[in-house]
């Protein structure tokens, strides 16, 4: 069983999930009856879990959290592992993350960064804080916009009509 052939994962080392004598499922992907040479996958068995992968740089998803580290935190979104990196878990200062996230959590999270060949799936919590306080800071300016060309007549002038 050839490294490249255990899992779909590149970055999975199989050395830490299977043991010697260990049974374990396998199919056999080529013969070589010559050379004495059996190929065998246990991912052939398996579907590759980046293959139903939709999302993109810059969607915001949900992503449900499976591990709290120091580190930050390790989440699962359509089905594949990710991480949101310690400095992307808010926009204020933060001590421990296990003070404010376990798992089974659900966050909002956007894509900095989604690679199907590395299997690199990276998020931020404090990006997505950061454009909702945009949004809102718009808004504020375009509704101070709107409130700036009325004078203290116009704003009183509803109230000075029905006195009359």
């Amino acid at each position: 069983l050839h490294k490249n052939e255990f899992s779909w994962n590149p970055n999975d080392n199989f050395e830490n999930y299977v043991k010697i004598g260990d049974p374990i499922t396998l199919s056999i992907i080529q013969l070589e009856p010559k050379k004495e040479r059996i190929a065998l996958s246990k991912k052939s068995l398996e579907d590759n879990p980046w293959k139903n992968v939709t999302v993109k740089r810059g969607d915001i998803v949900k992503a449900k959290v499976t591990a709290v580290s120091k580190e930050g935190l390790k989440v699962s979104v359509q089905g594949v592992e990710g991480e949101i990196p310690f400095n992307e878990l808010s926009n204020e200062k933060i001590g421990k993350p296990e003070d404010y996230f376990a798992a089974g959590d659900e966050v909002q999270a956007i894509i900095i960064e989604v690679s199907k060949d590395t299997w690199v799936l990276k998020l931020s919590i404090r990006r997505v804080l950061e454009k909702a306080e945009r949004a809102s800071y718009e808004q504020y300016l375009e509704n101070d916009d709107k409130n700036q060309n009325q004078t203290i007549g116009d704003l009183f002038s509803k109230d000075l009509k029905s006195k009359k």
